[in-house]
């Protein structure tokens, strides 16, 4: 067992320096007296007595006082030796006391860290918890506005869903009067929409809102989750309507971002009708892994840019390379691609219509040009 230092120790020190200072003062009277009660003799005057007086008190005195001054040395030698080991037992205890408060402090740096990661995740499931009430309220709400969608069409009342295969009929989205240019299908939308725009507006404003409050709010990695959720709720007839609506100056600027991002025509079918000619208006995201889509609109993308003719089947490559007006040029590609990519071109539908086609990009300075030489090409080359 190691030695401690303690106060009663630390006080022993003096005492005993005290009792040799005494045995000292002791040896100091002892002495004398011993040799004038030994010798009988009062104080000499002579020079030999003092002589053999010094040399008696040096000869006894001094071994004494030696004995009592090397015992004080090495008392006080001893006792720095145990204060020293009291010091380092002190300092050692400290060191184990802050080798203690350190795993203290760990211990509650994870505890902390524990309790935070808790409070985090707890946040994050309200967070979660707070959505989703949001999302699915706003989920009721658009599918009572679709439930409570009316038109009025020919005297007929139809609702719900069904409201927007008619609404694309009424826009006369049809291979009658057809025209692929590159504007001119969006804006006859824009025109018919503000016809319906009380039956279509708060259904649009709901969907876009929708789309908006998962941007903003969803995690990254859910974004898509939710947003699939939504699309999976769309009728083939909504999408195909949104396409255009996307298009169109009432979503253009905020709504098509928003459908571009969440990949909303990934099963926007290929066949529906006036969509080819215009798939390269939209970014390739889009249309997430449709690889028909995806490949109607490289072919758009890339006739657009270049008037490349090897878009096309075979057969139709050599009608464009000839003689076409330059004005024509764009306007009958695009009716062959749309010939190789959508069925409902046939020839003998393009042989029954004219294009319009405009000149200069401005809407007073249009005419009808009828291609039914273009079109007896297409019809020889099958």
């Amino acid at each position: 067992m190691k030695p401690t230092y303690t106060n009663d120790t630390k006080n022993h020190l003096p005492n005993f320096l005290t009792i040799i200072g005494i045995a000292g003062l002791l040896g100091l009277v002892v002495v004398p007296s011993t040799y004038f009660y030994h010798f009988q003799s009062g104080f000499s005057t002579a020079q030999a007595d003092w002589s053999a007086f010094g040399d008696f008190v040096g000869g006894s005195l001094g071994p004494i006082l030696s004995f009592f001054g090397l015992i004080a040395i090495l008392l006080t030698l001893h006792f720095q030796a145990q204060q020293l080991k009291t010091s380092q037992t002190e300092l050692a205890l400290s060191r184990e006391e802050l080798t203690l408060t350190r795993k203290e402090l760990a211990k509650s740096a994870v505890a902390q860290k524990c309790a935070a990661d808790t409070a985090e995740l707890q946040y994050q499931a309200i967070q979660k918890d707070n959505f989703e009430k949001t999302f699915f309220h706003l989920m009721s709400l658009y599918n009572d506005i679709v439930a409570s969608l009316e038109l009025i069409s020919e005297n007929k009342i139809v609702t719900r869903k069904k409201c927007f295969s008619e609404i694309l009929r009424i826009m006369s989205f049809q291979i009658e009067n057809r025209d692929c240019h590159r504007n001119h299908i969006i804006e006859r939308y824009n025109t018919r929409y503000k016809e319906i725009e009380s039956s279509l507006a708060h259904y649009h404003k709901t969907l876009y809102q929708i789309l908006l409050f998962i941007e903003t709010n969803a995690e990254g990695k859910n974004k898509k989750q939710y947003s699939n959720f939504i699309r999976s709720q769309l009728s083939t007839d909504e999408i195909h309507l949104l396409f255009f609506h996307g298009l169109s100056s009432y979503g253009s600027k905020k709504f098509k971002i928003l459908i571009e991002k969440f990949e909303f025509f990934e099963h926007l079918p290929i066949s529906s009708p006036n969509i080819t000619c215009k798939m390269h208006l939209y970014k390739s995201i889009a249309y997430g892994q449709n690889e028909d889509c995806l490949a109607v609109r490289e072919s758009f993308s890339q006739f657009y840019q270049s008037e490349n003719p090897t878009q096309l089947k075979p057969e139709h490559q050599k009608i464009l390379l000839g003689p076409i007006p330059s004005k024509l040029r764009k306007l009958i590609g695009a009716i062959l691609i749309c010939m190789r990519y959508e069925p409902i071109y046939s020839s003998e539908q393009i042989k029954k219509n004219s294009f319009y086609v405009r000149i200069n990009n401005t809407p007073e300075e249009t005419m009808t040009i009828t291609v039914q030489g273009v079109v007896e090409q297409i019809i020889c080359s099958g």
